[in-house]
């Protein structure tokens, strides 16, 4: 919650007004609150904790509109984002899911560093290869992204079974279907890194990324294509073992990236 003011700002000075803002507060302790003088509506919805599969699984069976955008509540919206996603949406051809770049902040705000991919400004095809080999660097995660209602419905929403990484099984199941997907290269999200985020949670997310590839990956990708996938997988968690100072751990995990490929990145 020390966030979410800063989240929701983003969401109200959207250049292209949102139909519906929609606040889960999955078990809050104590639950969030709202302030009245926010400047708009906010519909907040309350339930037990469940985690953020589920969470997200609420937003989107309440939502009304025919398009979902996702925001984490510590991460920051460029105020276009939506405009120039929806922007991409036009015509018969237009893709049903969206993402973008991302530019990383610490708790304060202050940048860090540039998010994965190439920041070109045009708008260019996701493949299903494309985004294995670099989901786990976070290519595609749920705040950057606008998706067609009904396609996170055929899917059936977020897995919970996921405790970390439920949006790599998620995406991973709308590409390998008949939806369309691109990203369009611009920073329209400023991503936050910080002592609770999920990316420094190296245990788990090994454990939740290397379920997605049995899940997933390994039975429909070639052989290289899997080995590739578990290199970004050591390589990921190994260096957030590093930053928490598990220096044994990062070690391991990243003796296996190498073991299975992967470059002096």
């Amino acid at each position: 919650g020390a966030y979410l003011v800063e989240a929701l700002e983003s969401v109200r000075t959207q250049t292209l007004p949102v139909l519906e803002t929609i606040l889960v507060d999955d078990g809050s302790d104590p639950p969030i609150k709202i302030s009245s003088n926010s400047g708009f509506p906010v519909r907040v919805i309350r339930q037990a904790n469940a985690g953020l599969a589920a969470a997200r699984n609420t937003g989107i069976d309440a939502a009304r509109g025919d398009w979902l955008a996702y925001l984490d509540a510590d991460d920051v919206w460029h105020p276009q984002k939506l405009e120039l996603q929806m922007a991409e949406t036009r015509g018969p051809s237009g893709p049903d899911v969206i993402g973008c770049r991302a530019l990383l902040i610490n708790e304060r705000g202050d940048f860090i560093g540039k998010g994965p991919g190439a920041f070109s400004g045009k708008s260019v095809p996701l493949t299903l290869e494309e985004y294995r080999r670099n989901a786990c660097y976070a290519i595609m995660v749920a705040s950057m992204v606008i998706m067609r209602k009904d396609a996170a419905q055929a899917v059936n929403g977020f897995n919970a079974r996921y405790l970390f990484g439920e949006d790599l099984s998620f995406f991973d199941q709308i590409l390998a279907s008949s939806w369309r997907a691109s990203t369009l290269e611009l920073p329209l999200l400023r991503r936050r890194i910080h002592g609770g985020s999920l990316t420094l949670h190296y245990r788990e997310m090994e454990d939740s990324y290397l379920q997605w590839i049995r899940d997933h990956v390994r039975d429909s990708s070639p052989p290289a294509v899997t080995r590739a996938v578990e290199a970004a997988v050591y390589e990921v968690t190994g260096l957030s073992a590093l930053v928490k100072g598990r220096s044994s751990e990062a070690r391991r995990a990243l003796r296996q990236a190498v073991r299975r490929g992967a470059g002096p990145r």
